[in-house]
């Protein structure tokens, strides 16, 4: 390092190819947060009162009473649909927002459907909302042993009560698998209590936000001390030159 900072060719070099990289390290900044130079829009406003979406039911307690009717339909869904034990039964307890455009036909097969089969060992739940006409659980599903998938689920399951002729009767409506829950299950000693929700990506730290700057701060510091330590190096040698040489000789008087 030292022989290739010796030659005065070698250190121009060096200094002209930092000087190109700071200007790229600026130029490179400018570009990054270089702001938005369109004129804003403003959003225009519309007199009269703001239309305000309809407020979320509260939820409420669920009774015992409420789940002598609820659960059993709960414990059929999971026997006969997820299950597929008697698809064909099946179809009498769930809702149309549930079964789609599937056929009967299809879903006696169990084919065309949103749900999914699941070899079933046993079950269980809790609630997640009750809205008085609207029941919403979260089960988790158990495998059998021996069976192909081996990991257990948790479903979010929701009824809706539909009268007809006078006779009310509960629906099944939704059954969706919880995000991450296989993962929740498997490290949980009671699953369907584990939370639901996924945690958000890990974001960068803000250590990275300094990079940028230690960038510039090591270009303009690389070049300001090759620049001082040349300048030293030649002021050293001008003085060793000039000791060295003999006093010019005086006039004659």
């Amino acid at each position: 390092m030292r022989r290739s900072l010796s030659s005065p060719r070698r250190r121009r070099r060096l200094i002209a190819l930092l000087v190109v990289l700071l200007i790229a390290v600026i130029v490179s900044l400018l570009i990054a947060y270089d702001r938005n130079s369109a004129k804003p829009t403003a959003t225009p406003v519309t007199k009269g009162k703001p239309t305000l979406p309809a407020p979320q039911p509260k939820s409420r307690r669920f009774t015992h009473t409420e789940a002598k009717t609820v659960l059993p339909v709960a414990r059929r869904f999971i026997q006969e649909v997820v299950n597929r034990r008697n698809m064909h039964a099946g179809w009498e307890i769930t809702a149309p927002a549930l079964r789609g455009d599937t056929s009967r036909a299809d879903w006696d097969r169990g084919e065309n459907t949103e749900v999914a089969p699941f070899p079933v060992d046993h079950a269980r739940w809790r609630i997640d909302y009750n809205y008085g006409s609207t029941v919403g659980l979260e089960v988790a599903v158990f495998p059998r042993k021996g069976a192909q998938i081996q990991k257990p689920m948790v479903y979010f399951w929701e009824a809706t009560r539909s009268t007809r002729k006078g006779r009310s009767k509960w629906l099944v409506d939704q059954w969706i698998p919880a995000p991450g829950s296989a993962q929740v299950v498997q490290g949980a000693s009671n699953p369907v209590a584990a939370n639901r929700s996924t945690p958000p990506p890990p974001g960068l730290s803000s250590a990275w936000l300094f990079a940028p700057l230690g960038i510039l701060i090591a270009v303009i510091a690389i070049p300001l001390t090759v620049a001082a330590r040349e300048w030293r190096r030649n002021r050293r040698a001008r003085r060793n030159y000039e000791a060295g040489l003999p006093p010019l000789p005086r006039p004659p008087l």
